[in-house]
């Protein structure tokens, strides 16, 4: 049974794998486990999912990792066992107990990290079904919402040439952002409307 030190809901446990990292020194369900909490954002799993299905190369996801994760600690208690975590420059380190900055924590690389993910994602094991299903609009909304900060800070220069109209259009409607982003994102969902915005 896995609970979360700061409330984080549970993943659900399921079955163990065969162990992929060395030293083996935590169980390959409690790696798993590790990884599919994801870091300390709300939305963390859900921004991975989301990245991990444009199907990048290892070395790419590996980044992302990198640099969603950063600098941090986390932690959960599994079978009524602590376990900490840490994330760094060099990858995640798991420990049982109360820190993970131990000579014996487990060690994983963000290139092992981002492997495992995948791999757990095709098995469906990494995240639950409504988070997958999700995922297409939330990447969709991201972008909208990049959008739409980009062009309300272009320069005059920008927007006397008629600077990304669609984008434009969307925000001269005078509805609330989450509405105004949710527009757009509808615009994005359609291939047609998307290469025309790209090319705005």
């Amino acid at each position: 049974q896995l609970s979360l030190f700061d409330g984080i809901d549970s993943v659900t446990e399921s079955d163990a794998s065969e162990p992929i990292f060395t030293p083996r020194k935590m169980a390959q369900q409690i790696i798993d486990e590790a990884l599919c909490i994801g870091a300390n954002d709300r939305e963390s799993v859900l921004k991975i999912v989301a990245y991990f299905m444009k199907d990048k190369p290892l070395e790419d996801n590996a980044a992302f990792l990198k640099e969603h994760y950063k600098t941090n600690g986390a932690g959960f208690y599994y079978d009524g066992r602590r376990i900490s975590l840490w994330y760094g420059e060099d990858g995640m380190h798991i420990a049982e107990g109360i820190s993970a900055l131990q000579t014996y924590a487990t060690h994983i690389s963000w290139e092992q990290a981002a492997k495992r993910i995948r791999e757990l994602l095709d098995l469906g094991r990494y995240a639950p079904q409504d988070v997958l299903s999700r995922a297409p609009d939330f990447e969709r909304e991201s972008l909208a919402q990049t959008m739409m900060f980009t062009v309300r800070d272009i320069s005059e220069d920008a927007a006397e040439q008629n600077f990304a109209p669609t984008v434009k259009l969307v925000l001269s409607s005078r509805k609330s952002f989450d509405e105004e982003k949710k527009d757009l994102a509808a615009l994005l969902a359609d291939p047609e409307r998307l290469d025309k915005i790209v090319k705005e």
